[in-house]
């Protein structure tokens, strides 16, 4: 509330200053180029692209979050990534001086199985930043229970 009260004070402060209106169609401006941006706009489209594939319409026309298609997805990458370090190939390495060669290793092999642990439990955090005028939708929610509350 305070930063609201003293922004209008400087905007009355500020209200008849020339400068003051200048910096202000000058930032109206960066923004209205911004927005018509070709090139962000392409952005904008392929993000909308992107995260249309992990929602879905339910009856009424809600949409909420595909948990079903994350979850998939998550199983893929990691089934992949468990292929691909499954066992991982060491390259030949040698520990000597000029004068005696004390180790030489080749052709190794480790298998990732042995050393990794069974189970490893991963905690995310996220920070959400959206703009509400930006938004296509007028409703989220992500489970079944969401539908008592309307």
């Amino acid at each position: 509330y305070q930063r609201r009260v003293r922004g209008i004070d400087l905007s009355n402060k500020y209200a008849e200053n020339g400068i003051f209106h200048q910096i202000i169609d000058e930032s109206q401006n960066l923004l209205k180029d911004v927005k018509n941006d070709q090139t962000i706009q392409r952005v904008r489209d392929r993000i909308e692209e992107f995260v249309n594939y992990f929602r879905k319409s339910d009856a009424r026309g809600n949409t909420t979050i595909d948990w079903e298609v994350l979850s998939n997805i998550r199983s893929l990458i990691l089934e992949f990534l468990i292929q691909r370090i499954k066992e991982v190939q060491v390259p030949k390495f040698e520990i000597s001086d000029p004068d005696y060669d004390y180790l030489t290793i080749g052709d190794l092999q480790v298998s990732l199985a042995s050393i990794v642990p069974e189970h490893i439990k991963i905690q995310s955090h996220n920070n959400l930043d959206f703009s509400v005028r930006d938004l296509k939708t007028c409703l989220l929610y992500t489970s079944d229970a969401a539908d008592d509350l309307l």
